[in-house]
């Protein structure tokens, strides 16, 4: 018969030994959790997907690379490249439009298009104004145009403006840095504009009171280099009706305005003038720019009859003039001597030297 302390003791040891085990095992569980608070393990972002992601594209992780170098080569881009990849060509906001206006005038194009595109060339007709003012008169839309097309196309149109106004020039100078800018305003019509200007006007000096045309968009306006601009037949009627009656002559010539059988109608700034032939038109075109200040418009074979600022010779140098010592018949007494003439004229000498420089 076997001894029950024996089998009593047998048990307690085995307990004790478990309840050892289960402590150890806690502990080591706690310090694996531990560890794996403070250390997260990163798992793949493929491992799982859920319902809404199941059908993105994945990309291949042989293309990271690439793709990482495009996205930085899109970041070092300079700014200016990205604005050219996405402005259009401004020559084509034309060519866009006139190939509407062409569908229009068959009944074929949608309006809502064509405002689309007026507005295009709107904003390239701006662009134009200011950096190619000869170009932008050039691709004015024409009179006929304007009264074909309905107000919702029109109203994106620059203005054509005619009249007498000032035109006014201001050079700014920063002296730190040597810079020299400089600035041109028209007055037309009550108005006051920001002036680009081509050709002859780029030396022309502030001249107030003359004819001024050219188009206008947001304040800004395109100047035309000659004192006339030509009309067509019926833009000139709507300026002046009268403009075709029979007994109207050549401003030049006074001739019939149709004696050549090609008339020519301009606005002179205010007024419609008709010239019997274009040879009559040119002429006082010349003529006019001499006027206001520069003559690079005017032939050579008259350019030295005109005094203007950018023609000094008749105003400057030497000058010979003659000077008459007349008696009369009832009256036959010297009425200046010689001597003293000579000494009036050195006087008038010292005058014109003083006065002008020591350039007359």
């Amino acid at each position: 018969m076997k001894n029950p302390l024996s089998q009593r003791g047998t048990g307690a040891f085995t307990l004790v030994e478990f309840l050892c085990v289960v402590a150890i095992l806690g502990v080591l569980s706690l310090a694996v959790l531990a560890v794996l608070w403070r250390n997260p393990v990163s798992t793949p972002a493929n491992s799982t997907s859920s319902p809404a992601n199941s059908s993105a594209p994945k990309i291949p992780p042989q293309n990271f690379a690439a793709v990482a170098s495009q996205i930085n080569h899109l970041l070092s881009a300079p700014a200016s490249s990205a604005v050219t990849a996405t402005n259009p060509n401004p020559a084509s906001a034309f060519d866009d439009f006139s190939s509407w206006v062409k569908l229009f005038t068959n009944s074929s194009a949608s309006l809502v298009e064509g405002e689309r595109l007026a507005w295009k060339r709107r904003e390239a007709m701006l662009d134009l104004i200011q950096n190619d003012p000869k170009k932008a008169i050039e691709l004015s839309v024409s009179f006929k145009l304007r009264q074909t097309l309905p107000p919702q196309i029109t109203k994106f149109f620059e203005q054509q403006v005619d009249g007498r106004g000032d035109f006014l020039l201001a050079v700014g100078t920063d002296f730190s840095s040597g810079n020299t800018t400089t600035y041109r305003q028209v007055q037309l019509g009550g108005n006051n504009y920001e002036a680009f200007v081509y050709g002859r006007r780029r030396s022309q000096v502030s001249q107030t009171a003359i004819p001024l045309h050219g188009i206008v968009l947001d304040g800004k306006i395109a100047v035309a280099a000659e004192p006339l601009r030509a009309l067509s037949v019926a833009e000139a009627v709507a300026l002046d009706k009268n403009a075709l009656k029979p007994d109207v002559i050549c401003s030049v010539s006074g001739a019939a305005a149709n004696s050549r059988g090609q008339p020519v109608y301009a606005e002179s700034g205010g007024g419609v003038m008709v010239f019997c032939g274009t040879d009559h038109f040119d002429l006082v075109n010349q003529q006019w720019a001499a006027a206001e200040g520069n003559v690079s418009a005017v032939s050579s074979a008259n350019s030295q009859a005109v005094a203007t600022t950018a023609n000094d010779n008749w105003t400057h140098g030497r000058k010979n003039v003659l000077y008459m010592r007349v008696n009369f018949p009832d009256d036959l007494t010297e009425p200046i001597s010689e001597a003293a003439a000579y000494a009036t004229m050195n006087g008038v000498n010292s005058f014109y030297t003083e006065g002008s420089y020591d350039l007359t």
